[in-house]
């Protein structure tokens, strides 16, 4: 009889033991579908965030995580050497950042891949959309219709890694269009590398209520892209815009390096790699088109080596041509006017 109530009491304390853990534990638990276990997971395994919560590595997760921040300051961590595949459009929210940790992002299908918004952030990852045989939308892109700029808080890049194939898609895309107020100023991309695109980086301005100015990429690299920088205005204006430190790898698909009609853009230490690689009539660095207002390649200052024998430049008009070209290659200096360089 004793040890049977001796074994009652031990059942009982059991019981309490384990519905006391229970009630520890659901407070701290809500973002988690199982417990940590002594024996494999860690919380380097999960996606986290700076509130303290831990979800299972899934793809639908990474928005959950991202939300959860609720538009506040504050960071979510993926776990290293995952591959996510994303059924939708993934939107870093207002002052959010996300840190990939050095894993990968992957669409099931044809559509944007992350979609950056006021003060968001992007790093230390890739994005991979080669196995989407029919990709033509944009890896990044930016909601302009937030108005993103330094008035509000700005929206950062850093060591991501994009890859395509068969030059599908925009790499980077930053784009207005419409009669809505949009603006994307002072977005910041830093070692940022693009891989056989359609468009590697895209600034993109046909919106007549805005524009794209002062954006910032340094550190820049593309592998075999067929059209690398492009920069176009529609509408006035996509100027002020700073690219330093870039290069580009050309294949014989690449038609040109830099693209601009865009007013003030500044094109400093670009180094192209075989574009002898390149036939026909293609133009390495064009600024040959015009612009609102102004001629192709106003007021823009290129430094480049590699291409020069196929750079292009519109008419000199003494009234609005003002460049400034530097070539390294052939120790040419170009100011103001359409020379022969070499």
């Amino acid at each position: 009889m004793w040890e049977t109530n001796k074994n009652l009491i031990r059942e009982i304390k059991a019981c309490l033991f384990a519905l006391l853990f229970i009630l520890i534990a659901i407070p701290t638990a809500w973002s988690v579908t199982r417990i940590l276990s002594d024996t494999q997971d860690t919380a380097e395994t999960f996606i986290k965030n700076t509130n303290g919560n831990y979800w299972e590595a899934t793809a639908s997760n990474v928005q959950v995580a991202i939300d959860d921040l609720n538009n506040n300051s504050g960071t979510v961590w993926l776990p290293g050497g995952v591959t996510f595949t994303i059924l939708s459009t993934l939107v870093i929210e207002e002052d959010a950042a996300l840190d990939m940790g050095g894993s990968t992002i992957v669409p099931s299908s044809n559509f944007d891949v992350i979609e950056m918004t006021v003060g968001s952030q992007l790093r230390n990852g890739i994005i991979n959309v080669s196995s989407v045989v029919t990709f033509d939308k944009a890896v990044i892109t930016f909601r302009a219709t937030d108005g993103i700029g330094f008035s509000k808080k700005t929206p950062r890049v850093h060591n991501m890694k994009l890859i395509s194939d068969g030059l599908r898609g925009k790499g980077v895309y930053l784009h207005t269009e419409g009669t809505a107020n949009q603006f994307i100023e002072g977005t910041e991309f830093y070692n940022i590398k693009t891989n056989e695109f359609e468009y590697g980086i895209v600034i993109n301005h046909t919106g007549t209520n805005g524009y794209i100015n002062g954006n910032s990429f340094s550190n820049i690299m593309g592998y075999g892209d067929k059209y690398f920088i492009t920069l176009y205005e529609e509408q006035a204006e996509a100027s002020g815009n700073f690219f330093h430190n870039v290069q580009c790898n050309c294949t014989n698909n690449t038609e040109y390096i830099v693209w601009n009609n865009g007013q003030g853009n500044t094109f400093d230490t670009v180094i192209a790699y075989n574009w002898d690689n390149n036939g026909g009539t293609r133009a390495s660095y064009n600024f040959s088109e015009p612009g609102i207002g102004h001629d192709g390649g106003d007021q823009c200052f290129v430094s480049f080596r590699g291409g020069s024998d196929d750079l292009a430049f519109g008419t000199w008009n003494s009234t609005t041509n003002r460049y400034t070209v530097l070539d390294f290659e052939n120790s040419s200096l170009t100011i103001g006017y359409t020379t022969v360089l070499g």
